[in-house]
């Protein structure tokens, strides 16, 4: 079976954590991105296949574990549909129809990997005698909301079962009364199948969609005409609740989608969430909190809250509320400022780009003022001054510097700048690496109160 890890979602259920640029299947929660944990579940298998979209090309390549995996680019994202229907044309052009393949959301955490492995396997076999499509239906373990069910035949003794039909997302009444019944399981999105018997089903139930790709050309150099000629819509709404004989094997895995903060706050204790150097109090101790600051957290008289702090904002809900941050995030664009500057004690800085491997700041200091004195294990900086005069410090050697000079900082080195004139300082900042938040920063003086203990 060639795995097939499906890395296209932006993730933004998970602000502030997830970003545009990096989305949470980019997150360290476990120490490793949550596509690197995809990859060592599936390692019995052939080597897997990156299926994403052209905009994370740049993260991909940065980093060492993904570089050389071998990926297709979607030139935008447009739903599971069109990805995966692009998907077995490729494999199509490359004589690969024959193979078994399977897709596998890069946002799962799954417990119990080898009995997830024996499960694939199974599914692998059908796949391939009895030119089926199958997926893996989770056991429930609670009456979950955020997840949609599949309901199987029930008095069946065999690994694999026959699908009656699928459940949206119920309300809390509905699945209370869904998980009575053996019979439902939660919808894993998890697909394995024939790249033969999946074409079928495309040119059956969406002929328009085939047509338009076998237009595609060998070197996908026209997959962005294609691709916007295409419907976006989900596999499940447009192919997989329409075929006939489709079949599920039950399993209990330890599986939780990583899609929303609630699934996450349940991991709480298995994650690398918060630094063992901030403290965090809770009188009640039913709070999750998830935080990329250098902050210390007090919880009092307060319970069952998830809290999640980054540089680019602050999120406070009660558990099982997080399904509404997509709403309060479209109300947060249509109320942002325009302004791009954010003003600091000793000064302030405007982005100028953003990019997934670079970032460049335009940065005021005020007279007499100074930054941190700090380093970054994940990026280097260029300063170049643009006005006024700076002193640099840099590994505790002084370095002065006027108009037009500039500075290269190296990672981990420890590094600051200050404004000793009565003039304002005026520099640019190039950040090049693979992360530029704040939690990237160790602080070893500061004139505000911020320095990040080490050691």
């Amino acid at each position: 079976m060639i795995p097939i890890i499906m890395s296209g979602g932006s993730g933004q259920r998970l602000w502030p954590i997830s970003k545009e640029k990096t989305p949470k299947q980019f997150l360290e929660i476990f120490g490793k991105s949550l596509i690197e944990q995809t990859i060592e579940r599936l390692a019995n298998f052939k080597s897997p296949i990156l299926l994403t979209t052209k905009k994370y090309q740049e993260s991909i390549a940065a980093r060492d574990a993904l570089k050389d995996l071998e990926c297709i680019y979607e030139p935008y994202a447009n739903n599971t549909g069109p990805a995966v229907a692009l998907l077995c044309r490729y494999l199509q052009m490359q004589g690969k129809e024959s193979e078994v393949v399977g897709l596998f959301p890069s946002d799962h955490y799954i417990e119990k990997v080898s009995l997830f492995n024996e499960v694939v396997s199974i599914a692998s076999s059908s796949a391939l005698e009895n030119d089926s499509i199958l997926t893996i239906g989770i056991k429930p373990t609670e009456p979950a909301t955020g997840y949609g069910y599949i309901n199987i035949e029930s008095n069946h003794a065999a690994d694999v079962y026959s699908v009656n039909n699928f459940i949206e997302k119920p309300n809390q009444a509905l699945a209370e009364n869904l998980i009575q019944d053996e019979s439902n399981l939660w919808n894993s999105g998890i697909y394995i199948f024939k790249v033969s018997t999946m074409i079928t089903e495309f040119k059956k139930k969406l002929p328009f969609m085939w047509k338009t790709l076998m237009r595609l050309n060998q070197d996908l150099s026209n997959v962005e005409e294609i691709y916007n000629q295409l419907e976006k819509i989900s596999l499940d709404k447009c192919l997989i609740e329409k075929v006939e004989n489709l079949k599920c094997i039950p399993a209990d895995l330890g599986w939780v989608d990583l899609g929303s903060w609630d699934q996450i706050s349940k991991l709480d204790g298995k994650l690398n969430l918060v630094s063992q150097e901030k403290k965090v109090i809770d009188n009640n101790n039913s709070n999750f909190i998830c935080s990329e600051t250098e902050k210390d957290y007090i919880f009092i008289d307060v319970e069952n809250l998830i809290v999640v702090d980054s540089d680019q904002g602050l999120l406070v809900c009660h558990k099982n509320s997080s399904e509404k941050i997509k709403p309060a995030l479209e109300e947060l664009k249509k109320s942002e400022s325009k302004d791009p500057e954010s003003v600091r004690p000793w000064g302030q800085y405007e982005v100028i780009s953003d990019e997934n491997n670079f970032k460049f700041k335009r940065i005021t200091v005020k007279p007499q003022k100074r930054l941190s004195y700090q380093s970054h294990q994940k990026r280097s900086e260029h300063w170049i001054v643009l006005k006024g005069q700076a002193k640099v410090t840099l590994n505790d050697e002084e370095i002065n510097l006027s108009q037009g000079q500039h500075i290269f900082i190296d990672k981990e080195a420890k590094h600051r700048i200050e404004n000793p004139t009565t003039d304002e300082l005026v520099f640019l900042e190039v950040q090049l690496g693979e992360s530029f938040c704040e939690s990237d920063i160790v602080r070893y003086e500061d004139d505000y109160g911020r320095v990040k203990k080490v050691g």
